[in-house]
């Protein structure tokens, strides 16, 4: 899918022109994702969708997947580098803050399971922690890892309260995907410090 934006800016048009002069043109799979290549305002080229965006890998290949040069491309392989990380550093970032800021739904989860609130809290500023060693971990895989297996440590335990108290698994669903993937980061990691 190829498509374009025009800039409605009219404080640019002097630096640019006009409106028409404002069209960027850009390439994206709607099976993926909206947006992999595009133009910019400064260095654009007419009739190209422009560069790729940060966290994707773009190659051109021939029919057999060898690399080829620039105006010979038989096909576009486009693939993301975004870190599984940072999803699950999201999740828990969101649920670590609700905790330690004691917000009334995670008040009623705490004595839900049975837990003082200070202690929900302390949890929260785990969580908290965990992901930022996520985040960290792109630069430090060692972080990283550290990191991974602890939250899904947690996460089994989450899991393991919630059976405790009689919770059927609809509840424990949470902490286990989040452990799952978590579970996941932690291979990533292992696998990087292991190939450094």
């Amino acid at each position: 899918m190829r498509s374009s934006a025009t800039g409605r800016d009219a404080a640019l048009w002097p630096a640019y022109g006009s409106p028409a002069d404002l069209v960027l043109e850009g390439y994206g799979l709607t099976e993926a994702t909206c947006a992999r290549v595009r133009s910019f305002f400064h260095g654009r080229s007419d009739g190209s969708v422009g560069q790729r965006m940060p966290c994707h890998d773009v190659r051109a290949v021939d029919d057999r997947w060898d690399d080829v040069p620039t105006g010979s491309v038989r096909r576009l392989l486009v693939s993301g580098r975004i870190p599984a990380g940072r999803g699950v550093a999201v999740c828990l970032a969101a649920t670590g803050i609700a905790k330690v800021l004691a917000l009334e739904p995670m008040v009623e989860r705490a004595h839900h399971v049975r837990f003082p609130v200070p202690a929900f809290r302390l949890i929260g500023a785990a969580e908290l922690a965990g992901a930022s060693g996520l985040v960290v971990g792109e630069r430090h895989p060692r972080i990283g890892a550290a990191a991974a297996v602890s939250l899904c440590t947690a996460m089994v335990g989450a899991c393991a309260v919630h059976l405790r108290i009689g919770d059927r698994w609809p509840a424990a669903a949470p902490a286990a995907i989040i452990g799952a993937a978590t579970a996941y980061t932690a291979a990533g990691f292992v696998a990087r410090v292991r190939h450094r």
